[in-house]
């Protein structure tokens, strides 16, 4: 039996049986942020699972338990592998509306419900009309694996219900359009001729079966449902496609037993031994399956469990348009602050309805894989670490070698971190130019001039006297932004939605979905010198900044220039001004500020304009 299985049975022992009450409020807890679930530090190893999985664990069978997880070096290989490519592509791209959640009726859930939207008939109808004659397997996977994605996870069947392969369980599916293709035969087929491991994504609610309707109702029909169609389909596409990488379920956050997820994940697991699986079979915060997901978020620094973000490229999920793909610095900034912080990114485009990818994604996946190409040993094959990220940046590490990630901007042409417990034997700067490096003191002095300061990612690579594996974790900001509880005003507010309150966190768990919360502040649209303003419940040494935009994927490209100024002594003075805030923007003092207040005022104004957070920190030393 898995060693890990046989500790979440023992600890399950000392725990006390869940009450209705707390499985419901773990049903609750599925839109929060992947960040506010955790029950432990992501650092403590080995990792111990939380007490709602270990009592579910000790539940089942033996036969069941042994085969909820993966072997560990399957996992490991899936932290090498780093990045991925997420593909949202069906009979809806034809729409204007989002994929699943824009058809009208749903079922079951009555928070699903919605006036938006098309009526289901015009939805499910829309197979009428799809063919894809543009549709091309192999030129997708030669442009994922241009980009340096080592795996794809594409949509075999969302919420709505329809089926992108020849399943012979539902009328409801590619083979019933004009275009009478198996999808995923053709990708599965491209992804082996070219060397690219091949996920599944699957939704187990599924709007269009009445089965999935009769939970609580009629169980004979909901128990067909599952153990006949949804266990069925399942059994399909992990049989007629080769080896598949990964099952990425995506269950709404219901209970495991909802699913006699057990059972699946058992026989997923004789049809494919080497496959892994996300957690959403269970409420998101038990954390089961071999990798936590963290949804439109960069992942909290976590390396004693593997993780995953998944967001879009630009857009949405689905085809929303030819919707403008992120800049590349703000996609290398995702890139590599996953990996930082111990994760991957799955980065989803929604393809056209005809089978193109939209070309500007296409362009900036190239991109991509050209800065991957250069510096994909600072990110492939790596863990997150030693040094925890901070608005200056993050730390990947691999054998001896520990890769600093200068992310944020410099004020000026040094970054000091604490020490690393090794000693530093060489040094070199990937992103070209020359790099002086000091540790002494208890601090560690990285000194590169401007001109060599990479536009989004200077990597200064620094050899060890030791495994860098075996280095302590070193944190370089405080666990909580001084921001925090700030009063905040502004020069205007475009909506009540879009308050000036947004951009702050109240107490540690308020704010949503770290970077890319879906609340922001905008000014108003007629407001011609736009500016936010944070004043900190007491003075503060303020070091570093980190600012993140709003309106992400639906507006990703840069804000107009910006200064930054700060309240010092009653006098405001303006410590840094740049052209663009990007995705999560950095900013490192070249000394630190004790003051108590922020403000962030644009040099011009620009519609654009969209903020949702401002945190402030120390400086990387104390």
């Amino acid at each position: 039996m898995n060693k890990f299985i046989s500790s979440l049975i023992l600890t399950s022992l000392l725990l006390s049986s869940t009450t209705q009450v707390e499985a419901k409020d773990a049903k609750k807890k599925v839109h929060k942020s992947h960040n506010e679930q955790m029950h432990d530090d992501g650092i403590v190893t080995p990792y111990l699972a939380p007490k709602d999985t270990l009592e579910y664990t000790a539940s089942l069978k033996p036969e069941l338990q042994a085969s909820l997880l993966a072997p560990q070096e399957l996992v490991e290989q899936f932290q090498d592998d780093a990045f991925g490519v997420f593909i949202h592509w069906d009979h809806s791209s034809q729409l204007p509306v989002p994929m699943s959640w824009g058809r009208r009726e749903k079922t079951r859930r009555p928070e699903h419900q919605q006036k938006k939207g098309v009526p289901a008939a015009e939805y499910d109808g829309a197979r009428e009309t799809f063919n894809p004659t543009n549709f091309d397997a192999e030129e997708w996977v030669k442009l994922f694996k241009d980009a340096g994605a080592r795996y794809i996870v594409f949509t075999a069947k969302h919420h709505a219900g329809f089926a992108m392969w020849d399943t012979k369980l539902s009328e409801h599916k590619i083979m019933n359009t004009p275009f009478k293709r198996d999808v995923m035969k053709e990708l599965a087929d491209a992804c082996k001729k070219y060397d690219m491991k091949l996920g599944w994504y699957y939704s187990q609610p599924d709007w269009y079966h009445p089965g999935y309707g009769e939970f609580g109702k009629d169980q004979e029909k909901y128990d067909s449902f599952i153990n006949d169609f949804t266990h069925g389909q399942v059994k399909e596409i992990l049989t007629n496609y080769g080896d598949i990488y990964t099952l990425w379920w995506d269950g709404l956050g219901q209970n495991p037993n909802n699913w006699n997820s057990a059972e699946l994940l058992k026989m997923a697991r004789e049809i494919q031994p080497n496959i892994l699986s996300n957690p959403r079979f269970a409420p998101r915060n038990w954390r089961m399956g071999d990798y936590d997901t963290a949804e439109r978020e960069v992942g909290r620094f976590q390396i004693n469990r593997a993780w995953e973000t998944c967001t879009v490229i630009g857009g949405a999920w689905g085809w929303a348009g030819d919707s403008i793909a992120m800049p590349i610095a703000d996609c290398i900034t995702l890139l590599v602050r996953c990996n930082g912080s111990g994760g991957n990114l799955l980065l989803n485009t929604g393809p056209q309805a005809d089978g193109r990818i939209v070309k500007n994604h296409a362009e900036r996946y190239r991109e991509i894989g050209a800065w991957n190409k250069k510096y994909g040993e600072s990110i492939f094959g790596t863990r997150g670490g030693p040094y925890a990220p901070g608005p200056w940046g993050t730390a990947t590490r691999k054998d001896k070698t520990v890769y600093l990630h200068i992310l944020g901007t410099l004020t000026g042409d040094t970054l000091s971190l604490p020490a690393l417990d090794a000693q530093i034997v060489s040094a070199r700067a990937l992103t070209g130019g020359n790099v002086e490096v000091e540790q002494k003191s208890g601090v560690l002095k990285v000194k590169i001039a401007k001109e060599d300061q990479h536009d989004y990612d200077t990597i200064i690579a620094l050899e060890l006297d030791r495994q860098a594996s075996e280095v302590p974790v070193v944190f370089t900001a405080e666990k909580h932004s001084y921001t925090m509880g700030a009063k905040v005003s502004a020069s205007s507010e475009r909506s009540s939605k879009m308050a000036a309150a947004n951009v702050v966190a109240g107490d540690p768990k308020t704010f949503s979905e770290g970077t890319l919360v879906r609340s922001a502040w905008q000014p108003a649209i007629n407001d011609k010198s736009p500016w936010i303003e944070l004043e900190f419940l007491k003075a503060a040494n303020i070091g570093q900044i980190e600012i993140a935009k709003g309106s992400y994927g639906k507006n990703p490209g840069p804000d107009t220039a910006f200064a930054v100024e700060l309240c010092v002594n009653g006098q405001w003075i303006k410590v840094h001004q740049e052209e663009a805030i990007g995705v999560e923007h950095g900013i490192v003092l070249d000394k630190a500020y004790l003051c108590d207040a922020l403000r962030i005022k644009y040099l011009k104004a620009d519609r654009s304009i969209s903020i949702n957070m401002i945190n402030a920190f120390g400086p990387p030393v104390k």
